[in-house]
């Protein structure tokens, strides 16, 4: 029986199920909503792409690529997150490092994500945490869970 490495457990696709935000002083909110969907994805070739979007998102009023006003451009943009780009494991660790090629922030592109991993109900969930990031000088502690749903 061989044990798969970190890589290869993580490898296929993940659904989220619930993303939660503990901020410094306790408060636990959902950025992109209780009922945020999404995906994140990570491939044998050493691929990870993420997406995720908030529920009941605004249509624009024309329906083209750049229709919406600038307001629902804005609204658009702040409820909807995506990258993609490289990644690397490390076992000692039990962390993914995310190398971001493509980012929907401009500031991330050419960014490295750390996020520490576990695995929970026979390797069927996935968590990932990052180290705290602050903004805005609130210190806050992403948490996402995903549920597999493909395997490579």
């Amino acid at each position: 029986m061989s044990i798969s490495t970190l890589k290869e457990k993580l490898c296929g696709v993940w659904e989220l199920e619930k993303f939660t935000d503990t901020l410094d002083d306790g408060r636990v909110v959902h950025t992109m909503g209780e009922k945020a969907s999404g995906y994140i994805s990570y491939n044998a070739e050493g691929w990870v792409s993420v997406q995720i979007m908030s529920p009941d998102r605004e249509l624009f009023d024309n329906p083209d690529i750049i229709g919406g006003s600038p307001t629902q451009l804005a609204r658009a943009a702040t409820s909807y997150f995506a990258y993609a780009g490289r990644f690397e494991t490390s076992e000692a660790q039990q962390t993914v490092t995310h190398f971001l090629q493509y980012c929907l922030i401009p500031n991330w592109v050419s960014t490295q994500q750390l996020r520490h991993v576990k695995f929970e109900e026979n390797e069927t969930v996935l968590i990932l945490k990052s180290d705290p990031m602050v903004f805005d000088g609130v210190t806050h502690n992403p948490e996402l869970r995903w549920r597999r749903r493909m395997k490579k």
